[in-house]
């Protein structure tokens, strides 16, 4: 789980914690003798908490510009295909474009080139060279 989510978990247990503290059963109502203050700080710890679980967690790789210079574009298939899996493979794959020291290659049924990673995955992409652009197409995590 990212860090952030587990901080937001945690602030909401707080918010909870602190609001159950204090209710108390009084004949047909339940009650609680929270004053404003604390039933504000529960609240704003809720709203944060909710924020922090549900703010997505920024991918390393939504850069703009890669140690060669080009422009990296990423399509919404390999943003979508990357989701779920460790980025720092992903990253030292991609710095490898172009440079001779990856798995680079043509893909036989395919027009677009791909660089293998280290753990069984391969990055394919295309470069515009007149543009200077690197456009990551998609990310599979077998070889074909």
């Amino acid at each position: 789980m990212d860090k952030k989510r587990i901080l937001g978990f945690g602030l909401i247990l707080v918010a909870v914690a602190i609001t159950t503290s204090n209710i108390s059963m009084t004949g047909a109502v339940i009650g609680t003798t929270l004053s404003n203050s604390m039933s504000f700080i529960a609240l704003v710890f809720l709203v944060v908490g909710l924020g922090l679980m549900m703010a997505r967690k920024k991918s390393l790789l939504e850069i703009k510009v890669d140690g060669t210079g080009r422009t990296l574009i990423l399509t919404n298939k390999f943003k979508k295909a990357i989701r779920m899996h460790n980025i720092k493979p992903i990253q030292n794959a991609i710095s490898n474009i172009g440079t001779g020291k990856g798995k680079e290659e043509m893909l036989k049924h395919s027009p677009h080139k791909s660089v293998r990673g280290g753990t069984g995955f391969r990055v394919l992409y295309d470069i515009d060279y007149k543009k200077g652009e690197t456009i990551l197409i998609d990310y599979s995590n077998h070889y074909e």
